[in-house]
């Protein structure tokens, strides 16, 4: 991750000398970041920290609003949480407008504020369905939930949700939820709650199990998979007559996906 001069910039401005081991990918690297410079100020000012906090969410929420990712600057309210934010990088002023100093900074910001609001995705995802915003924002909605542990069945939730929703959720997202949860690598195994979305709502979807069988980085899936969607296929007695055709897909598609 820190041979990306963004990444690296992040990492050493909130490294206070504590462990680090956490850090695992990016999202616990903005979480790390949040934690030790947004909110937790080494003055132990918790107000200031806290007014921090909210004005990056107000500021987050507005970028989203007007899609954009700058602001005009004042519209922003004078205040030390502004004053502050600005000394310590987090906000740039550029010419007459503000910005977060990158563009994922406010993505995180946003689906931080998602994810602690319990905003509906779906919801989000009918206001802007082909905006190159929300491809984004949905990754980052996803990284949010998938790596909180408290958040175990939303994020279960979401992702049934947006691969289900097939007359809201057009296929390019859903496509990309696949892509999300195909390359997760830091997980050893796949959670078998998580396996069990996926076969059932992918088994009736052959484009996006084939593309997230093309996709998939740990074999284990594959052989996960195999079994339960082959028994899934096997159990559906509501229509006998396509059972052997999927079940020709399903071979076909994970000899594809084992290179055999």
């Amino acid at each position: 991750m820190c041979q990306n001069p963004t990444l690296l910039r992040i990492f050493s401005d909130a490294f206070d000398g504590s462990d680090t081991s956490s850090i695992t990918n990016i999202q616990r690297l903005y979480e790390y970041y949040w934690n030790k410079k947004v909110v937790r100020l080494r003055t132990g000012d918790i107000k200031l920290g806290e007014d921090r906090k909210e004005m990056v969410f107000r500021i987050a929420l507005r970028m989203f609003k007007d899609r954009t990712t700058q602001i005009p600057s004042d519209e922003i309210e004078e205040s030390s949480a502004k004053d502050s934010l600005e000394s310590d990088g987090i906000l740039v002023k550029d010419g007459l407008y503000i910005r977060f100093f990158h563009q994922t900074f406010f993505e995180y910001a946003f689906a931080r504020k998602f994810v602690a609001d319990r905003m509906s995705i779906l919801e989000l995802v009918k206001e802007d369905r082909m905006n190159l915003f929300i491809r984004f924002l949905v990754i980052q909605l996803l990284n949010q939930y998938c790596f909180d542990e408290n958040a175990k069945n939303a994020y279960l939730r979401i992702i049934e949700e947006l691969i289900t929703s097939d007359d809201i959720v057009p296929f390019h997202l859903r496509k990309l939820v696949i892509d999300f949860i195909a390359s997760q690598e830091d997980r050893e195994t796949p959670p078998k709650d998580e396996a069990q979305i996926i076969t059932q709502t992918l088994k009736d979807r052959p484009k996006l199990l084939f593309h997230f069988l093309r996709a998939i980085k740990k074999p284990v899936w594959i052989e996960l998979l195999e079994e339960s969607l082959f028994r899934s296929v096997a159990e559906d007695q509501e229509n006998p007559s396509n059972q052997r055709q999927l079940a020709e897909y399903l071979k076909k598609a994970f000899q594809d996906a084992k290179g055999t």
